[in-house]
């Protein structure tokens, strides 16, 4: 009897044992995506939460290909801030489209980035929640929803972020806007600068 409570004794304090060490925090899984402030691997200087995050068309011009129509633009900005420091998600609280010649844009969600560490400083971004009205000779399409590939953010002094005949679903319109539109665009990010995509632990 006497060797049966010292047995149960022992395993309870095993499980307590277990219990606490399962309850110890959490770290970043290896590969975890962070924005950083230099080129250390993993990172060692991180951009917190409540960071600003600013970025503008640099060289060239946004291209929107919508099937009936190809759109040219001259300026975009996009401004939000970082809701999440691993596998980084930034909400964007403004975006602006101008200069579209004789198209009428209209930016009805703007939606949010979510960064991906791909290696070598550069990340693969998704937009979820993203729509965008573009109207031309009275021909109206709606285009956005969640792209999960074709969006890359390449580290640097400034950060770039470039898309290349990316594809973007079409959410409303007729049978002349194209399902998807191809977005061709090439973002310069002057906020946070510099800024890597690098990885929490190894």
């Amino acid at each position: 009897m006497h060797f049966k409570n010292a047995f149960v004794l022992t395993m309870s304090m095993v499980a307590v044992l277990a219990a606490a060490v399962g309850a110890a925090p959490a770290s970043a899984a290896p590969g975890d995506a962070v924005l950083c402030k230099t080129t250390t691997l993993p990172c060692t200087d991180h951009y917190p939460v409540g960071t600003a995050f600013h970025m503008q068309l640099a060289t060239g011009q946004k291209r929107m290909s919508s099937g009936f129509a190809t759109i040219n633009c001259n300026k975009e900005t996009w401004v939000g801030k970082v809701e999440s420091t691993t596998t980084p998600s930034i909400q964007i609280s403004s975006l602006s489209v101008s200069e579209c010649g004789n198209a009428a844009i209209v930016v009805l969600k703007r939606g949010s980035l979510q960064i991906h560490h791909e290696g070598e400083h550069k990340g693969n971004v998704t937009i979820s929640g993203l729509e965008v009205t573009y109207a031309v000779g009275g021909i109206t399409c709606v285009y956005g929803g969640t792209v999960t590939s074709g969006i890359t953010l390449l580290g640097g002094n400034p950060a770039r972020l470039v898309t290349n005949e990316t594809n973007i679903p079409k959410v409303s319109g007729g049978f002349l806007c194209a399902n998807p539109a191809k977005w061709s665009a090439h973002f310069e990010v002057t906020t946070p600068k510099p800024l890597f995509v690098s990885t929490e632990t190894l």
